[in-house]
Order: C-alpha cells, then sequence, then structure tokens
C-alpha cells in the first residue's frame, strides 16, 4: 500500500476524470455506444514517459471500454485518439494502457487484475449506460 495524503489522492482522482471526460466525448465523436468505461490511476505505479521536449515520470492511466453485447472495445484508431488526447491534455498522465481482454471469457477479469486491485487503491471507476 502507497502512503499518499487525501489532498494528493483528490488531485490523482481529478486527473483520471479528466481523462474519463476526454475518452467519453471521442466515443461520442465516434457514434459509440458503450456499457460503461472505466479508468484508473494507481498511485504506486509512475511511469517515464516524454512531454513535450521533456522526460517525465508520472502516471499511467488503465481503461477498459465495454460495448453493450459485453465484449471490450477494440478499435485501435479510436483507441490511439484517446490515448494522444489524455497524455497532450492531462496533466500527470504519461501513458495510457488499455485492457485488451481477460482469461477464458471478455467478461471476466484475470487474477493477476483481481489480486492486484485487492491490494492497491482505485481512484475513479466510472460507469455510464450507453453514452
Amino acid at each position: 500500500m502507497v502512503n499518499v495524503t487525501l489532498e494528493r489522492l483528490l488531485e490523482i482522482q481529478n486527473q483520471a476524470e479528466q481523462a474519463y471526460k476526454i475518452i467519453a466525448q471521442e466515443l461520442r465523436r465516434n457514434k459509440v455506444k458503450v456499457k460503461s468505461i472505466e479508468a484508473y490511476i494507481f498511485p504506486g505505479i509512475k511511469t517515464v514517459g516524454i512531454k513535450g521536449d521533456t522526460r517525465v515520470y508520472q502516471y499511467p492511466l488503465f481503461v477498459s471500454i465495454r460495448r453493450p453485447n459485453g465484449k471490450l472495445y477494440l478499435n485501435y484508431d479510436v483507441l490511439g485518439k484517446i490515448s494522444s488526447r489524455i497524455v497532450n491534455e492531462v496533466k500527470e498522465i504519461t501513458r495510457v494502457v488499455v485492457r485488451v481482454g481477460g482469461r477464458n471469457s471478455p467478461d471476466k477479469r484475470t487474477n493477476a487484475e483481481v489480486d492486484y486491485e485487492r491490494e492497491n487503491l482505485v481512484l475513479f471507476q466510472g460507469k455510464k449506460k450507453y453514452l
């Protein structure tokens, strides 16, 4: 478990909410119907990235987008636009990691995902029915 102040957690949650809004905007713009959008930031994980001409050490955003039929959304052109916008517009996010599938079924999470979520704090999990 990572020791983070409440104020810092709220700042990180704000970053995840900004990213969620970008995801929703891009999906609406591309007329994609979804069942749920999940956007996670784990405060204990940081990654190296480049913003402008500077190397930065910031948070990755973990994203899962589920279609109404229960399958994960995997249009790589749209996901690329979403990823670029998030990295460019959200202050403390360096990388976007998209969930592409689980074990045995698109509806099941892997044991590693479940264990990791139990041990770490998930800051923002936005779920909306049919944007």
